[in-house]
Parts: structure tokens; sequence; C-alpha cells
């Protein structure tokens, strides 16, 4: 924690302890909303309807639709993570420690691979393996969650 009160203070223990006041209390209920809406659009996209890019209606939803909604709530997601990223990069005076922490390096790992995605000519790669690389580390995102999902938590 940041030693001098102040705005830099006041944002670190916004995001890092939800009981510092009642806009960090509905902020960790906002970040456990978002990971659980991302954990839910992980999953589902692993159908194999969606995952195999089958041709296929649903309710008057196509394939294409469904998954244009899957990459607007992983965009939204990223997006909302990496502004939670930021902040406390910028709130905290220990920036090295802040690299070292665990958590952190899973923070940065797991949006890395939509950032890495968005790169023109990484998404066809120099083949299948770096497909597959790319897919593995979004797992990073799942581990991810679940340790904010433990910092959100009293207990």
């Amino acid at each position: 924690m940041p030693p001098n009160p102040g705005r830099r203070q006041a944002i670190w223990l916004f995001f890092e302890d939800p009981a510092s006041s009642q806009a960090a209390t509905i902020m960790s209920f906002v970040g456990i909303f978002v990971i659980v809406i991302a954990v839910a659009s992980f999953m589902t996209e692993t159908h194999p309807v969606f995952r195999l890019k089958l041709d296929r209606e649903c309710y008057g939803w196509t394939t294409e639709d469904i998954d244009g909604v899957f990459r607007l709530v992983e965009g939204f997601v990223v997006a909302y993570f990496t502004v939670e990223l930021l902040c406390r990069f910028g709130s905290t005076t220990l920036k090295r420690k802040f690299f070292l922490n665990i958590p952190n390096l899973i923070d940065m790992v797991a949006v890395a691979p939509f950032y890495i995605d968005i790169v023109p000519g990484v998404q066809g790669g120099s083949g299948l393996m770096v497909v597959r690389i790319f897919r593995l580390t979004r797992i990073f995102r799942i581990i991810g969650m679940v340790f904010k999902l433990g910092k959100y938590s009293s207990g």
C-alpha cells in the first residue's frame, strides 16, 4: 500500500481492499460478476457447435452471430481486467515487486492472448502449433479469475 494518504493510496485501496469503502465493495461485486460472465462465456464457447464453427441456427441466431457475441464479451472482460491491472500498477509505489507478484503475473499472462490475437498476421501464425499455444495460454485467464475470486473473498 502506498505510504502517503492521497489519490494513489485511495486507488490502491479501491482495487485491493473491498472493505475499504462502499465503492470498493461494489467494485468487488462487479469484479466477481465479470469473472462469472467470463467463465460462463469461456465454457460455452468450448461447446462443439461453437468451437467447430458448425453452420447452425438457434432461436434466430446463427453460429456467426453468437461468435460475435463471444468476441464482444471477451473484449469487454479483457478491457475491464486491463484497466484494473493498469490502475493497480499505477497506484503501487513498488513497481518491481508488482511484476514479481504471482497473481499480477497471472493477470498479465491472462490478458496477453487477447492482445496477441489482435496483432495482424498472428492469427494465421506459422502453423497449428502457434494457435494451440495461444489457446493453451487462455487457460491462464481462468486461473487468474480463480485468484481474483480468492482476493474478493473475506474468509
